[in-house]
């Protein structure tokens, strides 16, 4: 399996959009970025998002993790596969997460994965709501 490069982003799933994102902002001291599609993301640093709050149904959880380049998430991909673990790329979805390519796949457990490359960083420096301890 290939190697990951870092924790990119968390995803969480919510009934009460407003509570779980007000305790980011204000708790946490994250930087909420403009809401939409019935998500609402925050930064922590440098990432475009870290984490991203989403009130859309079935409610899910998603942990994205950075691979190096294509060929290794080409390489995941393949060896989740012959484990006889279905894993896809989905377009849409790394367009949703400003990622050049992705591709998801859920653990026993029920957690669904996303293993992305090149994603977008913010062109501008991070500034908390509060300083909270909160690094990345």
């Amino acid at each position: 399996m290939s190697v990951i490069e870092q924790l990119r982003y968390a995803v969480l799933g919510t009934r009460d959009l407003e509570a779980a994102a007000h305790f980011a902002g204000a708790e946490l001291g994250l930087q909420a970025l403009p809401p939409g599609n019935g998500e609402q993301a925050f930064r922590s640093d440098e990432r475009q998002y870290s984490l991203v709050y989403s009130n859309a149904a079935p409610r899910r959880h998603a942990v994205g993790l950075e691979l190096r380049d294509e060929a290794a998430l080409q390489a995941a991909m393949q060896a989740l596969q012959a484990r006889g673990i279905p894993a896809e790329r989905d377009a849409a979805l790394a367009a949703r997460r400003n990622v050049r390519a992705l591709v998801a796949f859920t653990t026993p457990g029920g957690l669904c994965l996303e293993l992305v490359v090149r994603p977008q960083d913010q062109g501008w420096r991070f500034f908390p709501a509060r300083d909270s301890g909160v690094t990345g």
